[in-house]
């Protein structure tokens, strides 16, 4: 089993550049969060970290027992906008 997890803010992607990427040069943080938001079917700006934890912790438990071969996504349906 897989988890395919979606945008995060995490220190990894939460700086300058990374924001010019997403939303443009001179982009700020709000603007990195809207153009998220956009992309995501439910509304959230990004993922929290909490989100691919839970299914990870769910993945390992006897709940998911019966699961084999599942490339879960948690990306609030951004693979399907």
């Amino acid at each position: 089993n897989a988890v395919c997890p979606g945008r995060m803010k995490t220190p990894m992607v939460a700086f300058a550049e990374c924001y010019e990427v997403w939303a443009g040069p001179g982009a700020t943080e709000a603007d990195h969060d809207r153009v998220t938001r956009a992309e995501h079917l439910l509304p959230v700006d990004v993922l929290p970290v909490s989100a691919v934890r839970d299914a990870v912790v769910f993945l390992a438990s006897d709940a998911a027992q019966h699961l084999t071969g599942v490339a879960l996504p948690v990306d609030s349906g951004e693979m399907l906008v």
